[in-house]
C-alpha cells in the first residue's frame, strides 16, 4: 500500500486506521511537505484513511493518491464519508 498526499497550502497530516479506529501508520512532516505512508504488507481487514489539519488549521485542498501492490484478490471500495 502507498498513500501520498500533496497540493496542500497548510499543514496537513494521513493516518491509516484499522477497522477499529487504531492508527496502523502516519505521516506527520510539518507544514506543506508531501505526506507519504508506505507499507509491505497488511493484515486482511478493512481500513481507512484520515486526512486531517494539523493543530485545526485552516482548510486547504489537496491531491490523494492510493495504490496497492496486491496479489489479485485486494480491493479498493468506493469511498465514505465518516463525518
Amino acid at each position: 500500500l502507498r498513500v501520498n498526499l500533496s497540493g496542500m497550502t497548510d499543514d496537513f497530516d494521513i493516518q491509516l486506521l484499522n477497522a477499529d479506529g487504531v492508527a496502523v501508520a502516519s505521516s506527520v512532516f510539518g507544514l506543506t511537505a508531501i505526506e507519504t505512508i508506505a507499507r509491505s504488507s497488511l493484515a486482511a481487514g478493512t481500513y481507512f484513511l484520515r486526512v486531517f489539519a494539523f493543530d485545526n488549521r485552516n482548510l486547504s485542498d489537496y491531491q490523494l493518491s492510493v495504490s496497492l501492490n496486491s496479489s489479485g484478490d485486494d480491493s479498493i471500495s468506493r469511498p465514505v464519508d465518516m463525518g
